[in-house]
């Protein structure tokens, strides 16, 4: 039982990360058109919502 909530928790994670990875990668699509400073912001503030969700979501499966 151990082990399925393992993988289980590993897909998820996994999962989460190729969305977040695809947001990211059409966030960078449109930084065209924006400033390089809120460029910057929205890239820290990408990297701050995933840090936040991934801590999250480990704290739960513990």
């Amino acid at each position: 039982m151990q082990s399925l909530r393992r993988n289980a928790a590993m897909i998820e994670r996994l999962s989460n990360l190729h969305q977040s990875r695809l947001q990211q990668s059409i966030s960078r699509k449109s930084d065209s058109t924006l400033s390089p400073f809120e460029v910057a912001s929205r890239k820290q503030n990408d990297l701050f919502r995933t840090n936040l969700s991934a801590a999250a979501r480990s704290l739960i499966l513990i």
